[in-house]
């Protein structure tokens, strides 16, 4: 669970705090880890399908649901 919290915590600051908007995608994923599906070429990168969550490998993501809230102003 550490590295979990890690993964997403290291995204939302380098998002946050040092405006690298690229790290959004680690954190713009489906809720729910089971419900997505993990589709590469033969080269490893993702194809069009592939919506499984960012920097995850294959099936460890099942279990996992990312809850958040939406952001307030």
């Amino acid at each position: 669970m550490n590295n979990i919290l890690d993964h997403f915590a290291t995204a939302f600051f380098d998002t946050l705090l040092k405006g690298d908007a690229a790290k959004q995608a680690y954190l713009d994923v489906i809720p729910n880890g089971k419900d997505g599906v993990f589709s590469v070429d033969k080269d490893g990168k993702a194809t069009p399908a592939h919506t499984y969550w960012k920097g995850f490998s294959r099936r460890t993501a099942v279990g996992l649901v990312l809850e958040h809230r939406p952001a307030s102003r």
